[in-house]
Parts: structure tokens; sequence; C-alpha cells
């Protein structure tokens, strides 16, 4: 499976990303993937156990920072790394999908950034050139 593609942008202090895809369907689990990615060496984490998560939020950005804290919550909480997101559902106000990955396992896993918080900080949820594009900052 190919690496889902994202691009860092300079924030002073914190990690920002932006993510262009055709679906926002994609750019939801673009994101997911990014927000992993950022803080362990994803290519080491095997899908082998999923899990249900949903958000919910009153617009595209308000549901994207709900859902991406969510995961966040799960990461910190059950210590699950994700790495495969089924969306099931997908509205202005409500996502709903199946996350894949694994217990993390800081030996084989890593450690790089330690994400505190999605931020509303410059966030951007849009239609662009025909597809769909996310501006994020993470607090480090």
């Amino acid at each position: 499976m190919a690496k889902p593609a994202y691009q860092l942008i300079e924030h002073t202090a914190d990690i920002g990303i932006e993510v262009r895809e055709k679906t926002l369907e994609a750019l939801f689990a673009t994101a997911a993937f990014a927000l992993f990615d950022l803080q362990v060496m994803t290519d080491k984490v095997r899908p082998t156990e999923s899990a249900e998560v949903e958000a919910t939020g009153g617009d595209p950005v308000e549901l994207l920072i709900a859902w991406l804290s969510e995961l966040q919550f799960r990461f910190e909480t059950d210590k699950l790394v994700f790495v495969e997101f089924e969306m099931h559902e997908l509205s202005e106000s409500r996502v709903r999908a199946t996350c894949r990955g694994e217990r993390y396992d800081r030996r084989r896993h890593g450690s790089l950034a330690l994400i505190k918080a999605v931020t509303y900080h410059q966030a951007t949820v849009e239609p662009r050139d025909g597809g769909w594009f996310a501006r994020l900052i993470f607090d480090v």
C-alpha cells in the first residue's frame, strides 16, 4: 500500500501540514495518517487490530479537528497507532470509520514528535482545484 501524501509546512514551535486529496473521505484518511506518521515510524505498524472511531462537528474544520483529536486520544489512552482508515460515513457533521493498526511498541515504532493537540490555529478545510484541501497545525 502506498503511503498517503501530505506536506509539512513551516510553523514556529509547532508542526503544520497541508493535505490535498480528490475526495473529502481521502482527505480525512490522509490527515489521520499524517497525525500518526509524525509521531511514530508508520512503516513498522502492522494493521492487525481495528477499532470503530467516530466524531462530530459543526462544520468541516471542526469535524476534522474532532476526528483527529479522537484518534490522538485513542493513541494516548489505548496506545493504538492507526495506519489504515476505512470511511463508512462522512457528512458535514459526522465521521465514522474503521481504523486499523496495532498497540504502540516504542522499541519497534520509535518515537518522533509528541503531538499534544490538534489546534484551530490556521485550520482550513475547503474544496480546491476539483478536490479538497486542508491545513492543520499540531501543538507539540
